[in-house]
């Protein structure tokens, strides 16, 4: 039976002390172990009243993690057991190292093995000093033959490096698959750093051999600060299962205690844009379950599951069904972001270099959508913007699309020719500019033009491709042309740079963070400018339908001007000169329509009709059907008074 999850709660048990000693370890890098195991002081049976379906909504996937060996508590067991029965699913991070803890798990129930998940953590040094190898994995062995769903998760340390080969054998042998690989932190530093001597690039050559979704991710958000509106607190929760307090987050607010009132609902309050974090180090799990929506991150299957060289899964039916999903698909988005101004980014990676700034400047003065893809040249551009604009779900609605292509279409192979010829780099950028117009008609559009690059030799000397400054301004100046000839506006980043002495290249094409931030800033003034703008049009749309709700009689005495040459706007024509009213006049913001007519009825665009013939008491009815852009159609007539704007609803136009 498949299980829909409603929220998902991290839960800490208190018990701080572990038959390991690993040197990464969280708590032994603070203050170390309090050698206790704090009993939980509840009885099961409370416990899951206060966790109920009822209570939350829903299915909740929980994850029972210790600040030691989760195994160890003496009533940990008997919460799952109840929370299974209850109808969730239920996580265990344990060590694997405590047999008669999972030959206990072991006699209960299949269909509540079915959906229990066990992480191993897979403590490589640990499990060689102590020689428990054969225990570990024969109770993985144990678990799995009884349909427990499982994952190994290695958390690499400077010091397992000489045993890489050997942590691979031993995992491939026995469960035929490699580990997924986390990254460990470093909890000293307030920026949670990595935990290693070495640096970014080696640590990710290292132990980036793992092919691990989980290890991937997890470095793609180090050190990235989330900015957008985050549903933590509502969709997931943080819960220390022997307080009850229930957080928002590791440092959000506490929203409720579950031991409390256990018959009342749980009160929830998203953490929004306040996250108090460096960055999101569990993201793994908090964001692969969407805490924040459309990220087009992959699923919480993905950081767990492997298939097997023999064909099977570590997840079960059940649990890999369960772990697909994305909490936006259980609950509501309702934030504010309503009357917040969307902000599309696409470009290459210096891009990825300054958005963190622009997400900074900006604040909660707009929401940035950002998929993290590297757009590359103008052709992948073009033939991928649609599939990304699906993947994070972002629909028409954007208000501003700030997009730059270039820096790879003039890279010359061996001294050749650019990657994309000159023409063909023209002919892409209007294909281009149509398909981000039909995607987001209603978005204002900014093209920045390709950064030069630098130009020391040493940039070059082990590289089989080059790009040149000189490539780069001949296709800036196609890019103007189109741009200009389209109505985009042009973010000139080129020049930006080139005239400001303060910019240093770290190598070809990319510059310092310090660089990043600067042109971070200069993006966010453009983009702010813009978003200005449209602020007073995301406030609710205010239509005089209710002036006509008793019928449209009082029409008769009044100019009625139609907007929309469309589908739409002729049926409303012709359902008003069914009534005996004839529209005075048409208008429509495109030029090619200017001077035909619709049933005799004339066509001008708004702008004419604004500075010269419009009338005290017109009526105006909008008469298109995407609702999306009416605050926008409505704002271009803010500036005439004693005008009324109504909709086509008023005539009920089918």
């Amino acid at each position: 039976m498949k299980t829909e999850i409603k929220r998902f709660i991290d839960c800490y048990v208190p018990t701080e002390i572990c038959n390991l000693k690993c040197s990464y370890c969280y708590i032994g890098q603070r203050e170390g172990f309090t050698d206790k195991i704090c009993p939980i002081a509840k009885d099961a049976d409370f416990v899951r009243k206060a966790l109920s379906r009822k209570r939350f909504g829903g299915s909740l996937f929980i994850n029972f993690c210790a600040g030691g060996e989760t195994l160890l508590g003496e009533d940990i067991l008997d919460i799952v057991h109840e929370l299974l029965e209850e109808g969730h699913i239920v996580q265990i991070v344990t060590n694997g190292t405590l047999r008669k803890r999972f030959e206990e798990i072991c006699s209960w129930e299949e269909g509540l093995l079915d959906r229990l998940f066990i992480k191993f953590s897979y403590h490589y040094l640990e499990l060689k000093r102590l020689g428990l190898f054969e225990v570990f994995f024969n109770n993985i062995a144990m678990v799995k033959q009884k349909g427990v769903s499982y994952t190994l998760e290695l958390t690499p340390c400077d010091e397992m490096i000489p045993y890489i080969d050997d942590i691979k054998r031993l995992s491939m042998d026995n469960l035929g698959a490699l580990p997924h690989v986390t990254v460990a932190r470093n909890v000293d530093t307030s920026e949670l750093k990595i935990l290693s001597t070495l640096s970014k690039e080696e640590y990710v050559n290292t132990w980036g051999q793992f092919d691990s979704p989980m290890f991937d991710l997890k470095m793609r958000l180090v050190s990235e600060k989330r900015c957008e509106f985050c549903y933590a607190g509502e969709w997931t929760l943080y819960l220390n299962i022997m307080t009850g307090d229930l957080r928002q987050c590791y440092k959000g607010n506490i929203v409720d205690n579950i031991y409390k009132d256990i018959d009342s609902p749980i009160k929830f309050k998203p953490i929004g844009r306040n996250c108090r974090e460096s960055y999101c180090f569990n993201g793994h799990a908090w964001l692969t379950w969407g805490s924040i929506p459309n990220m087009g991150l992959p699923t919480y299957a993905d950081m767990r599951n492997r298939v097997t060289k023999g064909g099977s899964e570590w997840l079960s039916a059940t649990v890999k069904s369960a772990f697909s999903c994305k909490l936006e698909n259980t609950n509501t988005i309702y934030d504010n972001t309503d009357d917040i101004p969307k902000v599309l980014m696409i470009g290459d990676s210096v891009l990825a270099g300054y958005i963190d700034e622009v997400k900074k400047q900006l604040g909660d003065k707009a929401y940035i959508y950002y998929n993290g893809s590297n757009a590359q040249t103008s052709t992948n551009l073009y033939r991928f913007v649609s599939e990304w604009a699906d993947d994070i779900k972002i629909g028409s609605n954007i208000d501003v699309v700030h997009y730059n292509v270039g820096l790879w279409d003039v890279i010359r192979w061996n001294d050749g020719d650019s990657l994309v010829g000159l023409k063909t780099y023209e002919r892409n950028l209007r294909k281009i500019v149509w398909q981000l117009k039909y995607l987001f008609p209603s978005a204002k559009i900014i093209f920045s033009t390709t950064t030069p690059v630098g130009c020391e030799e040493w940039y070059y000397r082990n590289s089989r491709w080059t790009r040149r400054n000189e490539d780069i301004e001949k296709y800036n100046q196609v890019a103007t042309v189109v741009m200009k000839e389209n109505n985009i506006h042009i973010n000139d980043l080129w020049k930006y740079v080139t005239q400001d002495s303060r910019f240093r290249f770290v190598d070809q094409a990319h510059f310092s963070d310090s660089d990043y931030q600067i042109l971070g800033q200069q993006v966010a003034d453009i983009i702010g400018h813009e978003i200005s703008q449209i602020v007073s049009l995301k406030a609710p749309l205010k239509l005089c339908n209710n002036e006509f709700e008793d019928g449209i009689d009082k029409l008769n005495n009044r100019r009625v001007i139609i907007y929309g040459a469309g589908d739409y706007g002729k049926r409303t024509i012709k359902k008003l000169i069914s009534q005996g009213i004839t529209p005075s006049l048409i208008l429509d913001s495109k030029e090619e329509l200017r001077g035909k007519h619709i049933e005799g009825v004339a066509i001008e665009s708004p702008q004419v009709y604004i500075s010269e013939m419009s009338k005290k008491d017109d009526v105006i009815i909008i008469s298109i059907q995407n609702k999306g852009i009416w605050n926008n159609v409505c704002s271009i007539f803010s500036s005439l008074e004693n005008v009324s704007i109504c909709s086509y609803e008023i005539l009920r136009v089918e």
